[in-house]
């Protein structure tokens, strides 16, 4: 339980090991679906069988994080983190944006991650460009280390 309150009237914006943890967590969930298909392909033994199991694997890698990011606000990596992706607008980013979020996301990768230490509202660089923040998703549930208030902007 948190030890200090989030005012209400602010914003709760995720640190950098708390997204790395919900990070962490979706690439365990994709080497679980990956070794399972895997297992099940090999045990069929039927090219086309693999085959779809292979598109499956491939089409899951390409949308569950905009799928999830568009509908819930988040992956099963941010619901464990207890984070959300917040739409500058307000409520969860459209599922085009998510699909652009994660383009920029993977082309960049880490680097992504660089503007966090120097931007206001702790965005990375696939945040900024597509106007969303990752916000605490439960206050009730949130340590003082997992997040970081707005800071004023470098002048």
């Amino acid at each position: 339980m948190s030890t200090t309150a989030i005012p209400v009237d602010t914003h709760a914006y995720a640190r950098f090991t708390r997204r790395l943890r919900a990070v962490m967590i979706d690439s365990i969930v994709f080497m679980l679906i990956l070794a399972g298909t895997l297992i099940a392909a090999t045990s069929l033994g039927s090219d086309n069988i693999a085959r779809i199991l292979g598109f499956v694997v491939v089409a899951t890698w390409l949308l569950y994080e905009p799928v999830l990011v568009s509908m819930t606000g988040g992956t099963i990596g941010h619901w464990r983190s207890n984070l959300r992706v917040v739409d500058d607008a307000g409520g969860n980013i459209s599922f085009g944006k998510a699909v652009i979020r994660v383009i920029i996301k993977t082309l960049l990768g880490w680097i992504s991650f660089i503007s966090m230490a120097a931007t206001s509202r702790h965005q990375a660089l696939h945040d900024i460009m597509t106007r969303s923040t990752v916000q605490i998703r439960d206050a009730a549930n949130a340590e003082p280390h997992h997040f970081a208030q707005a800071r004023a902007p470098l002048s």
